[in-house]
């Protein structure tokens, strides 16, 4: 899976992307073995919603996500969670 990381307003960390890869990227690799490497291109967008809250939208094919937490990586979580129930409800249908 090859995820585009853009961000507004912070300065993305080795260990932002550490994070990425392994909370968001490695999981739904697992979901996505059925996809050409060629459909396996997303988009995350990570920006400073207020002081003190990260917003991370994610955006691929037909799947669209967006979460809001204070920590960025729980954010990152929760934004995995939402793709993995739309993959799901996709491949059941």
């Amino acid at each position: 899976m090859n995820i585009q990381i853009y961000s507004e307003g912070i300065d993305l960390s080795d260990s932002m992307r550490f994070i990425i890869n392994e909370k968001l990227a490695k999981p739904l690799e697992k979901y996505l073995t059925h996809l050409a490497d060629d459909q396996k291109n997303a988009q995350l967008h990570i920006t400073k919603d207020g002081p003190e809250m990260f917003k991370v939208n994610f955006t691929m094919n037909n799947l669209y996500s967006e979460a809001r937490h204070i920590l960025l990586e729980s954010a990152i979580v929760d934004l995995r969670e939402q793709l993995e129930i739309q993959i799901k409800k996709v491949e059941h249908k």
